[in-house]
């Protein structure tokens, strides 16, 4: 047996099923709508403010505001004014103190007076990356074996409030060589989202050929997705941002296409990037972040990440992949010829960056056991200073390059 309830409006004789009636004016209710600060600063101090709005049909004429820097609670700031319903006022926070790398910044309002009839809407928080010392580039080295995320003095970013964003995860390794990484599910990011994850601010002082390696992993829902990878370079404290390396889309993708599950790659379904940064040699505060930029894809997967100078001979890095790396003709013109002897065969890349360290020539190469010699187009670039890097799972090797036409 069910019963079903049916309402007739006397007067229009409309016939409700389900119906709510005008929610009742609250009386008194102030509401904190956001906390100001910026998201990445590279001071030990910050003077945050506080949004707070009158949510009530009664005027505001005292509040107070508890502010949390990583969970420590902080001075009590008492505003007294006349706030009218529906108005907003900013309230400065005075001096907090952060620390190096991810801070949480919170507040709480409490005192509101004649009562306060909503008590879910009295918090707002904001996450801030703080740069206030720089480490050198060799202590950069990250396989996020660590159970703690974000690394110590690192920090991740999700401006578009995701699901989800970079986490770690214990599912993969960069080429089965751990089962540690970060990822970041981004079929759950509404198409142009991103997810921003940031090394610790580096000084490159006293580098030479300095550059950021890592591994990384990429599945595509479809081979339509357009989800990018960038990896960008502040030296202003993030007011503004050099794109040195990007790939996107089929291009980035390291594994077969997967429409069905969450993706996790196997020790094969990995490549290796390494970009040069000699543009930003002898720097003395070099801030460098990872975007992911949703696109419609599976996941992506980043692990080994290290931002380090490369040794001018470079060759030692490659450990008994590859024997000799030569360049040629150089000066070049309109094409160049890279002769390289590898003891085993393998799959690698060629980049050829520009002196702010933008790639401007990419290309996918397979080496047999022995001598290779691969060609390179150089038609399309300007006369000047080039850097080419050979880079695989196990290494990477920089030559200089002169283009004169």
């Amino acid at each position: 047996m069910a019963f079903v309830g049916f309402i007739q409006d006397d007067g229009n004789k409309h016939i409700l099923q389900a119906f709510r009636t005008n929610q009742p004016a609250i009386p008194n209710d102030g509401k904190a709508l956001a906390v100001g600060v910026s998201s990445v600063v590279c001071s030990s101090t910050i003077a945050p403010t506080a949004t707070l709005k009158n949510n009530g049909v009664n005027a505001i004429t005292a509040m107070t505001v508890t502010p949390y820097m990583n969970s420590i609670q902080g001075t009590d700031v008492v505003w007294t004014g006349n706030l009218a319903p529906g108005a907003t006022t900013v309230v400065n926070m005075g001096v907090q103190n952060t620390i190096n790398g991810t801070n949480v910044y919170s507040i709480n309002i409490s005192g509101v007076s004649g009562g306060d009839v909503v008590l879910s809407n009295n918090g707002s928080s904001t996450t801030l990356f703080n740069s206030s010392s720089y480490v050198a580039s060799s202590q950069v080295a990250e396989g996020f074996v660590s159970a703690t995320f974000p690394p110590v003095n690192w920090a991740s970013f999700n401006p578009t409030g995701a699901p989800y964003t970079w986490e770690r995860t214990t599912a993969a390794g960069g080429y089965g060589t751990s089962s540690e990484a970060t990822r970041v599910f981004i079929n759950w990011t509404t198409a142009g989202g991103t997810h921003d994850l940031y090394l610790p601010g580096t000084t490159l002082t006293g580098t030479v050929n300095p550059a950021v390696k890592f591994d990384f992993s990429y599945t595509q829902v479809a081979t339509t997705n357009t989800d990018k990878l960038e990896v960008l370079v502040s030296t202003n404290c993030g007011t503004s941002w050099t794109s040195v390396w990007a790939n996107q889309g089929t291009p980035m993708a390291t594994t077969p296409v997967n429409a069905s599950t969450e993706n996790i790659p196997t020790a094969t379904q990995w490549s290796t990037a390494v970009v040069p940064l000699t543009g930003f040699a002898n720097a003395a505060g070099v801030l460098v972040r990872f975007t992911a930029t949703a696109g419609g894809g599976n996941v992506i997967y980043l692990d080994n990440i290290n931002l380090y100078d490369v040794p001018t001979t470079g060759i030692a890095l490659l450990s008994n992949n590859v024997n000799s790396f030569e360049v040629y003709p150089n000066p070049a013109s309109n094409e160049v010829s890279l002769s390289i002897t590898a003891s085993n065969a393998t799959s690698s890349h060629i980049n050829i960056t520009n002196t702010l360290g933008q790639v401007v020539v990419s290309k996918e190469i397979s080496l047999n056991s022995g001598s290779n010699t691969i060609q390179l187009d150089t038609k399309a670039l300007a006369s000047g200073i080039y850097y080419v890097t050979y880079g695989s799972g196990k290494g990477s090797v920089t030559k200089k390059l002169t283009i004169a036409k």
